[in-house]
């Protein structure tokens, strides 16, 4: 997946306004994770998943992710895991990622 063209997309989907796709990738900036381009491309666009469409959710979800990228990883990928109530049922585990799963091979349509 080539998450640096998927992630110009949905910025721009989420942002048509050229001014605020400048203060994401700005924003974006700010949250610095290391050597892993191909992690950062991601978690990066696990924020702008995250922000739906919202400016303000991006820093927020920066700032979170300079304490700990997982989480912001975990909501944009699994949201219905992280939403449901712990369960160690392994029927109900399965469900939840599935439906984790086709939301995002959906969303990351352009």
């Amino acid at each position: 997946m080539d998450y640096k063209k998927l992630l110009k997309v949905k910025i721009s989907e989420l942002f048509p306004d050229l001014n605020n796709q400048k203060k994401v990738l700005i924003e974006l900036e700010k949250c610095s994770l290391g050597n892993s381009k191909i992690e950062k491309e991601r978690v990066f666009l696990s924020i702008v998943k995250s922000s739906n469409g919202n400016i303000d959710k991006i820093r927020d979800l920066v700032t979170v992710a300079k304490k700990d990228y997982r989480d912001v990883l975990a909501w944009a990928e699994n949201p219905n895991k992280m939403s449901h109530e712990f369960t160690t049922n392994k029927k109900i585990n399965s469900e939840l990622e599935k439906k984790d799963k086709e939301q995002f091979k959906k969303w990351i349509k352009p």
